[in-house]
């Protein structure tokens, strides 16, 4: 019988921002495929709800962290070995996206996003790779970038666009260091999601504001639409499970054709 390369049973997997939008969707997608899952937030209330929520009969835990603490990845990737077993996949989804304009940013602003958004999907990659490479287990770590990252999405969100930008940086880098460990370094970039959900990092705007932006973001959408959490979780999976095993250092894009016009 031929094995499903969608099949993640006896995998443990790490998913940061999981408890709620694309992250909650993450989780639950690679728990769905056989996967044991560590849903990790800052969101303590949020995330014993998001654990609740899991598929039935998955096993799952919970980590509250805050990974623009130095000090965090380390803790959660202690938390899943002493909960689940050893990490065998990452997904860094934890991120903020404050709205500012350039007359607006002041270098706390900047400094925030960069500690969680980079510095945050540095360290807990830097964690989970010594954790994998030191134990000689293949692994598959997956970074939530941003079309935003590669070609600016909205005014207000330089600073996001940036630390995203970054992300896609680490990630190629990430994946030259570790590839003689085999262990696969990829990004996933969404374009906009929809604003029920990826409202969760945003701040800074009034809800008519946001309402005006979603507008103005499905105009600029090929497809017509906003995507979803749900689709955003499904090119992780592919990422992280073996029906990717010869890619490594590469971004998929996920948004409608926004990138086309």
């Amino acid at each position: 019988m031929v094995k499903d390369p969608y099949d993640l049973t006896g995998r443990r997997a790490v998913v940061t921002g999981a408890a709620m939008g694309i992250g909650q969707a993450i989780a639950a997608r690679l728990s769905s495929a056989g996967a044991e899952v560590l849903l990790v937030d800052i969101d303590a209330t949020a995330l014993e709800v998001a654990v609740k929520s899991m598929p039935a009969g998955a096993r799952a835990a919970s980590c509250v962290a805050d990974l623009a603490d130095p000090a965090a990845p380390a803790a959660v990737v202690s938390s899943c070995e002493a909960q689940l077993g050893p990490v065998d996949i990452l997904v860094n989804n934890a991120g903020i996206y404050p709205f500012a304009m350039v007359s607006d940013l002041s270098p706390e602003l900047v400094d925030r996003v960069i500690a969680l958004n980079l510095r945050g999907t540095i360290l807990m990659s830097q964690a989970a790779g010594l954790s994998m490479s030191a134990r000689g287990a293949p692994g598959a770590i997956v970074n939530i970038a941003a079309v935003g990252g590669q070609v600016p999405f909205s005014p207000g969100l330089l600073a996001y666009g940036a630390s995203k930008a970054g992300v896609l940086s680490a990630t190629r880098g990430f994946a030259l260091e570790l590839a003689p460990f085999k262990i696969r370094v990829n990004s996933v970039s969404p374009g906009p999601i929809d604003p029920g959900h990826a409202q969760d990092g945003l701040e800074g705007l009034s809800e008519e504001q946001m309402e005006a932006m979603s507008v103005e973001a499905i105009a600029g959408i090929p497809w017509g639409r906003m995507g979803q959490p749900a689709e955003i979780a499904e090119a992780v999976l592919f990422l992280a499970s073996d029906a990717a095993s010869f890619i490594t250092g590469t971004d998929l894009v996920v948004d409608g054709g926004t990138k086309l016009v």
